[in-house]
């Protein structure tokens, strides 16, 4: 990840994006009237309707897109959540130990240009409310796109919910 952390560090966003965890829930509500919650579940609804044994929440922030995929998935459904602000992913586990009850979700750091994972891992993935991050003037919005096609499963859902 070298070239990329560096990259990602030395900008605006990955500044913002450490210093607001604590906030960063009511800033979601507050631009979308409330509706945020409802999008989510909706999101995670239609990431789960194939029955995805393995679901990915990309930029998953503060864990909500990956709370909701865990309590309305199945059974033995893995869910993994990755973001590469660590205090957003603090927040995310904490959050996960009161709201996904009896399931389990995976919170790891990561960039969306150099995803962790082998080729074809995921049955799907969701993105909440970080999309726009991934493809306004980034210069990396190939590579961050390419990586998701890549850790995919031929077929598989990319839901994305945005306000842009």
């Amino acid at each position: 990840m070298g070239d990329i952390e560096k990259t990602d560090r030395s900008q605006p966003l990955h500044r913002m994006f450490t210093a607001v965890p604590p906030r960063y829930d009511l800033i979601n509500t507050l631009i979308t009237w409330g509706f945020d919650r409802r999008w989510r579940r909706q999101a995670a609804r239609e990431c789960l309707a194939a029955q995805p044994g393995e679901v990915l929440d990309l930029c998953c922030g503060t864990g909500d897109l990956a709370i909701n995929l865990a309590r309305l998935g199945r059974d033995g459904m893995v869910v993994v959540g990755i973001d590469y602000s660590q205090p957003m992913l603090e927040l995310a586990n904490i959050k996960a130990m009161s709201s996904a009850g009896e399931r389990q979700v995976s919170f790891l750091y990561g960039e969306a240009a150099a995803l962790p994972f082998p080729q074809s891992s995921f049955d799907g993935a969701g993105i909440s409310f970080a999309f726009r991050n991934l493809t306004y003037k980034n210069p990396l919005t190939r590579r961050c796109l390419a990586e998701v096609l890549r850790v995919l499963k031929p077929g598989s859902r990319f839901v994305v919910v945005e306000t842009s």
